[in-house]
């Protein structure tokens, strides 16, 4: 005669799984942490601006031929300039404090192409002629190459 056993397990409570972890849009702030974050990201703003801002007006350019600085001139006296470069004539518009090529004897015509002279693009140049304008700015502007 086999004899069988019947055990009853008591009802054990059923383990309760780990909270998640909060996240970012969860987080409780207090009125300090608040604070912190909006001084933070003044100060960021401030900083961002007065680092990536354009550089004041420059009232003067330079005019390189060749890789040598030949003139200075001032961009408050309008009026049309013939440079000359290697290959033959450039010539130069100077109105309301901007400059830019007109015209060069180049084939490409890039420089005619990148238009008025301004402190954002600070440099423009006919390569095939070696003639180059450059902003002389009392001020560099910070750019993320010359850090």
């Amino acid at each position: 005669m086999s004899a069988w056993l019947l055990v009853i397990k008591p009802d054990l409570p059923k383990p309760v799984p780990p909270k998640p972890t909060p996240v970012l849009g969860l987080i409780k702030l207090t009125g300090l942490d608040k604070f912190t974050v909006l001084i933070s990201v003044c100060i960021i703003a401030v900083l961002f601006y007065y680092s990536w801002s354009p550089a004041s007006d420059a009232r003067y350019a330079a005019v390189y031929v060749g890789g040598e600085k030949r003139y200075i001139i001032d961009l408050h006296e309008d009026n049309v300039l013939d440079i000359e470069g290697e290959d033959g004539i450039s010539q130069l518009e100077i109105r309301n404090g901007k400059v830019r090529f007109i015209s060069s004897p180049c084939q490409s015509q890039f420089c005619l192409r990148n238009g008025w002279l301004s402190p954002v693009i600070g440099v423009i140049a006919c390569l095939p002629n070696g003639v180059s304008l450059e902003l002389l700015n009392q001020d560099k502007p910070y750019d993320g190459i010359n850090f």
